[in-house]
């Protein structure tokens, strides 16, 4: 497990505590208040860590929408292939799952990574070059 995945779990078991202590020591309708909030918060935070990889999937997808989008428009004689970071599979969890990698046909050996923001806001984050090749770099944008 990731550490912000862990940090993040003990964050949310601690406001739980939290609210659940405040539930036991209070008495009559605030003690049923405060164990219904503390459900409540259970649920709410159940439903965020099963909804958050689907929704990071939903993410990646657009993303990779628009960046199809602009890479048309900047190379439109040019061929391509996008990679998304696999953020379920172990070992990929330190990666940000919102930058894309581009593979240009035309140039083996090199990946540029772009991160879109906002839709419209298509930046080139970084690149990288296989071992001993020294490409041109004709898709940098500087």
């Amino acid at each position: 497990m990731h550490p912000i995945s862990i940090i993040e779990l003990l964050i949310s078991s601690g406001g739980l505590l939290t609210i659940f202590m405040i539930a036991v020591i209070l008495k009559g309708k605030w003690r049923k208040r405060f164990f219904g909030v503390a459900a409540m918060y259970l649920v709410i935070v159940s439903v965020f860590f099963l909804a958050r990889p689907y929704w990071i999937d939903f993410q990646q997808d657009k993303k990779v929408e628009y960046l199809e989008m602009y890479l048309k428009e900047k190379y439109p004689k040019e061929t391509w292939e996008m990679k998304k970071v696999p953020h379920r599979e172990a070992g990929f969890a330190h990666l940000n799952p919102y930058v894309i990698s581009v593979y240009f046909d035309t140039e083996p050996g090199v990946i540029y990574e772009y991160y879109i923001e906002n839709g419209n806001e298509i930046s080139q984050s970084g690149y990288g070059v296989e071992e001993g090749s020294i490409p041109e770099m004709i898709h940098l944008e500087r």
